[in-house]
């Protein structure tokens, strides 16, 4: 089922525009960091984003989106991914950054000592 399998807070398209049911679900399933929307909400220029970081569109199975909204999806979850490559790059820089000064601040005691 895509409502327990949705990434925290992601946005979840239902494939109608009555959200009671799905957001009952949402509810009962114990889901209730990810956002319920209709097709309708696909537009260009919209931001799918939660506490100033991009997060997924999950689709619901009988979603029946138009070209345009399907290009709306795709655009949201490619900006994710880079976002999630990025923060993957910044925290393995992070680490290195750490070892390399652990490795200094070791090899400076080791001369110290002589």
């Amino acid at each position: 089922m895509a409502i327990l399998s949705a990434p925290k807070g992601a946005y979840f398209v239902w494939h109608d525009h009555d959200l009671r049911v799905p957001k009952t679900m949402v509810r009962d399933l114990g889901r209730e960091d990810l956002v319920v929307i209709g097709p309708h909400s696909l537009k260009r220029g919209t931001e799918f984003r939660r506490n100033g970081v991009n997060v997924p569109v999950i689709l619901d199975h009988y979603t029946d989106l138009t070209h345009e909204q399907f290009e709306v999806v795709e655009r949201v979850n490619a900006r994710v991914q880079r976002t999630l490559a990025y923060r993957m790059y910044v925290a393995v820089a992070r680490i290195k950054c750490k070892v390399r000064a652990g490795v200094h601040k070791l090899f400076s005691i080791f001369d110290l000592l002589g």
